[in-house]
């Protein structure tokens, strides 16, 4: 589709990589290739999640460039020379690459890189979401880092770009923020294994499977999982992992449509533990050794004290 512009003398049309494209007719060997994306497109792909938006850049002041502490400001105006035939040029949404208009591997290179740049300074704004952890952020790095490294910046060590900090972790540029939630996250999941320990939210979820599994059965049973749970210290149902008890409530819903684990008396729950530990044993999926020892601690802890009312 072509777009003409109201200058007779040039024409915009859409390009690849959604970009809009201008160019001089009587001189085609320039042209500015803007580079817009939107606020809510992952930065690690680009060339697949484009999206129309009109959200400009945050103003974050005066562009400014402090190599020896590593630190950077990129405002709009900003222009950077890749030193291979072709500049970006910071609009007022995104960067525009400066340079031949003939189709290459550099001009394809430098526009990624532009890409790569306008999606790194969105998230130094706060203006785009980096998904960690799990995400493969490798390539667009790669291309940030070549952009960075045109500029004088090392993205090899600790760096700031618009006031938030950066650093290259396994070869993924990611801000210093989301290394410390992932780190927190990380020590949370390992904190909720133990019951005294977990957060609200997992005790909650203890509390509603438990209820669930045990909803006809009797108060012996509630009594012998409190103690079990004093006396181990252990969540047998912690966030985010998969667990003996789970599958085989499930198993038994899609069988009877009732998934109420423990049925109606001590026995009942008894042979349910029993069956869990069969499972602890003999898992379907691959699972965390340290969490299978676990849960066997806990449901042989559990079996013991439901015996004791037998």
């Amino acid at each position: 589709m072509n777009i003409y512009s109201t200058d007779k003398t040039s024409v915009t049309y859409m390009a690849s990589l959604n970009a809009f494209i201008t160019h001089d007719k009587e001189n085609q060997t320039k042209e500015i290739h803007s580079l817009f994306y939107g606020q809510n497109v992952t930065p690690f792909d680009p060339y697949n999640d484009l999206v129309d938006w009109s959200t400009p850049l945050k103003d974050v002041g005066k562009t400014t460039i402090d190599r020896s502490n590593n630190e950077l400001t990129l405002n709009t105006g900003a222009n950077i020379d890749l030193k291979n035939g072709y500049n970006l040029l910071l609009g007022t949404h995104g960067f525009q690459l400066v340079g031949n208009i003939i189709e290459s591997t550099t001009r394809s290179e430098s526009a990624a890189i532009g890409v790569a740049l306008t999606n790194l300074i969105r998230i130094a704004n706060g203006q785009l979401s980096q998904k960690l952890p799990g995400v493969d952020l490798k390539d667009w790095s790669d291309n940030a880092i070549k952009g960075l490294k045109s500029i004088g910046i090392d993205p090899s060590k600790p760096f700031i770009l618009n006031g938030t900090d950066f650093q290259l972790k396994n070869g993924v540029l990611v801000t210093k923020e989301s290394v410390d939630l992932k780190i927190a996250f990380e020590k949370q999941m390992v904190q909720n294994r133990s019951f005294s320990s977990s957060d609200k939210k997992s005790q909650e979820l203890l509390d509603y499977y438990f209820s669930y599994y045990a909803y006809d059965a009797p108060d012996e049973v509630s009594k012998a999982w409190e103690l079990t749970l004093r006396n181990t210290d252990i969540n047998p149902f912690p966030p985010q992992t998969t667990n003996s008890a789970f599958q085989l409530s499930v198993e038994k819903h899609n069988t009877t449509g009732d998934g109420k684990l423990f049925g109606n008396s001590v026995a009942s729950t008894i042979k349910a533990v029993e069956e869990i530990l069969e499972r602890n044993q003999n898992p379907i999926d691959s699972r965390d050794e340290e969490l299978l020892e676990q849960e066997k601690i806990f449901y042989e802890t559990f079996l013991g004290n439901l015996q004791a009312f037998v």
